[in-house]
């Protein structure tokens, strides 16, 4: 809300006039927008569930805290550069690239199973989902992984 002065001749106010809009329904918008997004960013924080978020040339740019333990490197050091290959068996390389390839050209998703190496050196074999992230676009910018242990 404003007040707009009207003035006279001289520069003297003679009415105020009230601007306002309703914006309740713009209000209340961004009260569901939040409610949803805290939803989403508990779902994946809070997740027994591995789960990461890969750019276009899969750096990472969100993990969750189960994927941190699986995987035996912190949040800081993935985000900081490591790429997704970094981690995986190299005989995987080639099988993962072309199904990484069919997620972000197709928007297609994916599960396969591959072995990947924990900071540590120890190898796991892991089975992955993948999927398409769409960002403000019609193409997909990144991928979503969602990461179990095969035992």
């Amino acid at each position: 809300m404003s007040l707009k002065p009207i003035l006279d001749d001289s520069g003297i106010v003679k009415f105020i006039i009230p601007e306002g809009r309703d914006i309740t329904d713009f209000e209340n918008l961004k009260i569901e927008y939040h409610a949803v997004l805290h939803r989403y960013q508990d779902l994946f924080k809070y997740s027994k569930d591995g789960m990461a978020y890969l750019s276009r040339n899969r750096n990472f740019i969100d993990v969750n805290p189960a994927f941190c333990q699986m995987i035996g490197y912190s949040r800081e050091e993935l985000l900081g550069g490591i790429n997704c290959q970094d981690l995986t068996a190299p005989e995987f390389h080639e099988e993962e690239e072309k199904l990484c390839g069919e997620v972000l050209t197709r928007g297609v998703a994916v599960e396969y199973e591959k072995k990947v190496f924990r900071k540590s050196g120890v190898p796991i074999f892991v089975e992955v989902s993948g999927f398409p992230v769409i960002i403000g676009g019609t193409e997909p910018s990144a991928m979503r992984f969602k990461i179990f242990p095969l035992f």
